[in-house]
């Protein structure tokens, strides 16, 4: 699962300063929760991370929350590029593009 692995990256490379916050619930969307978390953190880089491709998935909608609860395009997509299917085909190809979503969730970070 996608939200274990970044953060066991995040626990493994003592990334304390990054905050990973799980939405379980795109509808209704939970824009009140979220923005109370952003007020903490006002100034946070945003990015949506999802193992399906970025044409399916929750990113679409999502973006569209965001807009709102920020008033500004606020969220970067780190996931798999747009895909006719929602699988790579096998388990060797998916642990591969798994481990290049978490590395590139990180970049710059440490």
């Amino acid at each position: 699962m996608l939200c274990n692995a970044l953060n066991e990256w995040r626990i493994r490379g003592n990334v304390d300063h990054v905050a990973l916050v799980r939405v379980e619930q795109l509808f209704p969307f939970p824009s009140r929760d979220i923005g109370d978390i952003l007020s903490v953190h006002p100034d946070a880089e945003l990015m949506w991370c999802q193992e399906e491709p970025r044409n399916q998935g929750g990113f679409s909608y999502a973006f569209e929350q965001f807009v709102e609860i920020t008033g500004k395009i606020a969220l970067r997509f780190v996931g798999r590029p747009p895909m006719a299917a929602a699988a790579g085909g096998s388990i060797d190809r998916h642990e591969k593009e798994q481990a290049e979503i978490v590395a590139k969730a990180f970049e710059g970070v440490q």
